[in-house]
């Protein structure tokens, strides 16, 4: 266990737990209702419920070296599983997104989970081992002839905005479902408040890759920024009634429903989905960002007086720990 510079190592990690703990339990609590039925949640869901892999754990064991080696090799059974099993077998010619992008940040993100997404040097070591047992698999277990191989990305590791990628192409996948649904469902307020949320990515990406620097994020400007919040809104079915309702907050001096609702940008149309298959090189930004969220960050500081010890939180990443 790596120790801070007090020596109060017990007390980092109690509040490295009741801090992850808090977080994940405000998402709980804050989960749309819509959210089982988003590919990129489906998907993730049934990662995670993979069950009898005990066959593939064997090609894990060089991880039991690792701290808490032993969480990181049941991740990798499941992963070695769903190659040989799913992924081997799929037809993934047609999807109108790269399911090998999503696998690549499930595990990623996995990993970050087991040390809380806190500590770089373990997380990058977990993932550099796994990706070693990744391909050693394709080489050794899987037909490489067949087309639908998927191998690691493992410029992940170096990425430090790997999140916010991760929460773009998150979105990119669930975006026909929350278009479609959002037209034609009489929940259209909850789908327009769930996409509305994705502006701060969009925003993040934006202020990292202006349009007179396109070359910097070719991706993000040649397929993401169609999908950008302040675009697709003003072309939802309930618009109008969303403008009502924050011009009726503004009149009431609401803030917190101004926030909400504060929307611009343009009607457009969409001409259905290209198929993405990049692994996302969008620049690294090594800065942090400050932003907080009030029950989260209240839920931090209680965490951090509890231990008898105030620390410099993160809170953006905190709070999407998981979308």
């Amino acid at each position: 266990m790596i120790t801070n510079k007090s020596g109060n190592s017990k007390n980092n990690t109690s509040l490295k737990y009741l801090t992850f703990s808090c977080i994940c339990l405000f998402s709980q609590k804050n989960a749309v209702s819509f959210r089982g039925e988003l590919n990129s949640e489906r998907f993730y869901d049934s990662l995670n419920g993979i069950q009898k892999f005990s066959e593939y754990i064997e090609h894990c064991n060089s991880l039991d070296s690792l701290h808490r080696g032993s969480q990181v090799k049941k991740k990798c059974a499941k992963l070695l599983k769903y190659l040989k099993t799913d992924y081997a077998n799929s037809n993934t010619a047609g999807a109108s997104y790269n399911v090998c992008i999503l696998l690549n940040y499930w595990i990623y993100d996995e990993l970050a989970k087991i040390y809380y997404f806190d500590n770089k040097s373990y997380i990058g070591l977990a993932f550099e081992k796994l990706t070693s047992i990744w391909n050693s698999f394709i080489k050794n277990k899987l037909d490489k002839n067949k087309d639908n191989i998927c191998s690691p990305i493992s410029s992940i590791v170096n990425n430090e905005n790997w999140k916010q990628i991760k929460e773009l192409y998150d979105y990119y996948v669930d975006f026909d479902y929350l278009k479609k649904m959002a037209d034609i469902s009489e929940n259209c307020k909850e789908y327009y408040i769930y996409i509305k949320s994705k502006s701060h990515i969009y925003k993040y990406f934006k202020d990292r890759c202006p349009p007179s620097e396109k070359n910097k994020c070719t991706e993000f400007h040649n397929i993401f920024i169609k999908y950008d919040p302040d675009t697709v809104l003003p072309s939802l079915l309930c618009h109008g009634k969303m403008e009502v309702e924050k011009a009726a907050a503004r009149k009431n001096g609401d803030e917190g429903e101004k926030e909400e609702f504060t929307v611009t940008g343009r009607p457009s149309g969409f001409q259905g989905r290209d198929h993405h298959s990049g692994v996302l090189p969008f620049l690294s930004d090594r800065s942090k960002s400050t932003n907080t969220i009030g029950n989260v960050l209240l839920c931090v500081v209680v965490t951090s007086m509890a231990s008898g010890a105030i620390y410099k939180v993160n809170v953006n990443s905190l709070i999407n720990i998981y979308l």
